[in-house]
């Protein structure tokens, strides 16, 4: 293997990042014609349809300059509580950008982790449908990472956070795996489905229009890459044994526990001067917020809803969602009928 030296600039910190994982994969090729391969094609031709570019689709060079508040304050963990009613509007300014740049950091090192992921599963998908559907969102990846990166430089003068450690090891995981269904459990399920819901919130609460018109376009990706996912997987699962789907489970169980690791923006708080001891009493304010509970729900609910649709929330694997506190995002198990 070339070894090229290479010293990543801060802006180029997630690339260093998430090029750390070398892979080798088996390449898989069947031309399926059957029922599923229709579908795919469906899906393949609705892409076709839906592309577009991320360089004009906004006028960058034009945009309205926007000074005010990205995302909503309401959703910041210190909101309404002694440590918000302390600072100045320029100060409560300052920590919504800087949070809604630690938060949009995070979707754009899932976004490069999805089009890395995307090339792998481009050779290990094994029929060529499941190909064409992904060498598509190999595409879209791209665009998301181009415009994540571009609003970030517009809006927030290129300000960057380093990932979340639980969100970090998920993508290595996800990039390391050398099943291709681990592959789509991880990213098109999990990571693609937090990102529909989140996406979602934005575009509801969001304040900067620029960002809600970017988001309306990735959403609108991010929901084929799902269809994608619950279609290939819902095929494969099927076709499992009870020991084979018991695995495939409980890989899948444990992404979405690290995938709902806490996401607490502890370098925003230190950018804006608050002490060791502030942090810890901001990060315990976190864990109790009127928001949170709310939040995870909206945020994981349609994931396990998805991984429940396509057979892998199995009862010993509900049991694990349920020791973990994740119990709250299953849907209740209807009691067998009396006899």
């Amino acid at each position: 293997m070339l070894n090229v030296p290479h010293s990543p600039r801060q802006s180029d910190r997630y690339d260093a990042v998430l090029s750390e994982v070398e892979s080798v994969f088996d390449v898989g090729y069947l031309d399926d014609r059957g029922e599923r391969a229709a579908v795919l094609e469906t899906l393949y031709e609705t892409a076709k349809r839906q592309q577009w570019n991320a360089a004009t689709v906004v006028d960058w060079e034009r945009v309205p300059a926007y000074d005010g508040p990205i995302l909503e304050d309401q959703r910041i963990a210190i909101y309404g509580s002694p440590f918000w009613d302390r600072l100045s509007a320029a100060q409560r300014l300052q920590i919504n950008r800087y949070w809604s740049a630690y938060t949009l950091c995070h979707f754009l090192d899932a976004e490069q982790a999805a089009l890395l992921v995307c090339g792998q599963l481009v050779n290990l998908l094994p029929d060529l449908p499941q190909k064409l559907c992904v060498a598509v969102q190999l595409i879209d990846e791209a665009r998301h990472v181009e415009v994540f990166r571009r609003y970030l430089e517009k809006r927030l003068g290129g300000k960057r956070y380093p990932t979340n450690p639980s969100l970090r090891d998920l993508l290595r995981d996800i990039r390391s795996d050398r099943r291709w269904y681990a592959k789509l459990i991880g990213m098109q399920m999990i990571i693609e489905g937090i990102g529909i819901a989140s996406f979602r919130s934005m575009l509801a609460y969001g304040n900067d229009p620029l960002l809600k018109e970017i988001i309306a376009y990735v959403l609108r990706d991010e929901a084929r890459h799902v269809a994608f996912g619950v279609r290939s997987l819902g095929d494969m699962t099927a076709e499992l044994d009870a020991a084979g789907r018991e695995e495939i489970a409980s890989f899948a169980f444990e992404a979405l526990r690290k995938a709902s690791g806490r996401y607490f923006p502890r370098e925003v708080y230190a950018d804006l001067g608050f002490t060791a001891a502030e942090i810890e009493d901001i990060s315990a304010l976190s864990r109790e917020g009127p928001f949170r509970k709310q939040f995870l729900r909206n945020l994981f609910s349609a994931v396990v809803q998805n991984l429940d649709r396509v057979g892998l929330i199995t009862p010993a694997v509900r049991a694990c969602y349920a020791a973990a506190g994740l119990g709250d995002f299953l849907e209740p198990v209807e009691p067998a009928p009396r006899a």
